[in-house]
């Protein structure tokens, strides 16, 4: 951090005398959240490829989403051939199961998503591409919910935070 010096007659507001030390103003700047493209595909099989672009700008994040009409869970995702780390998965019995997926400050330019099942079955998702995104802390604590019908979820957020959320169902 800055270190202000100021010199005082014991007024606090400069002058000659005593010495004052101040700490620089905190920087205020809170980054805001943009929505920067999305591509959306789904196919049936082990494995769903499809080119998606990441534009440039600051403190970028990649999300994916998917959702399938089973039991079973998606085993990998990657962008340009690296790793995504999964956030959250919500699971209904063995009838839908919806995950998210990230990537914090992902290549800029087209790459391909590749999302692997570990067994064939249909396959949808979703990149989401943001700037403006805290790169320590980009999320808070998911949220899922499941059942039949009507569900509800309860999601607590803040100012300059950004709800993101995915329906699976069979």
């Amino acid at each position: 951090a800055n270190m202000t010096f100021d010199a005082s007659q014991g007024t606090g507001t400069g002058g000659s005398g005593d010495i004052i030390f101040r700490t620089a103003p905190p920087n205020l700047a809170i980054d805001t959240i943009t929505f920067n493209g999305s591509t959306t595909a789904s196919t049936t099989g082990t494995s769903l490829t499809f080119s998606h672009t990441v534009n440039s700008g600051s403190s970028r994040i990649l999300i994916v989403v998917t959702a399938v009409a089973s039991y079973s869970r998606i085993t990998n995702i990657t962008y340009g051939g690296t790793g995504l780390t999964k956030l959250a998965t919500s699971t209904y019995s063995s009838l839908a199961d919806a995950e998210m997926w990230y990537l914090l400050n992902p290549s800029t330019g087209a790459a391909n998503v590749v999302v692997t099942s570990g067994v064939s079955q249909t396959v949808t998702a979703l990149a989401l591409n943001y700037t403006g995104v805290d790169q320590t802390t980009p999320f808070g604590t998911p949220a899922t919910s499941t059942g039949t019908g009507n569900t509800t979820v309860n999601v607590s957020s803040a100012v300059n935070e950004l709800v993101i959320d995915i329906v699976a169902y069979s």
